[in-house]
């Protein structure tokens, strides 16, 4: 549904391909981990942690979620999320 509305978007195409790629393989993963630490530098932290989340490392969401965020709820919501 996301990747759908990316495409909508005129320059959304780039965005919605990297969204339906497959992150369980190491490449996609390592290109959202990347991503997200670009998007720390911009201060862009919201977007930031759920690039951490693509990439599949729940310790830095969770922290960028409490240090750069100061949104607790955020970071409680990721993980419990991510606990199964």
């Amino acid at each position: 549904m996301i990747k759908q509305l990316f495409n909508v978007e005129k320059d959304g195409k780039r965005f919605a391909d990297f969204l339906s790629s497959d992150f369980g393989q190491e490449k996609p993963r390592t290109i959202a981990g990347k991503n997200a630490m670009a998007l720390v530098s911009k201060r862009k932290n919201t977007l930031a942690c759920s690039f951490y989340l693509l990439a599949q490392d729940l310790k830095n969401a969770v922290q960028i979620a409490l240090e750069r965020c100061d949104d607790p709820m955020l970071a409680l919501l990721m993980s419990r999320m991510a606990d199964p």
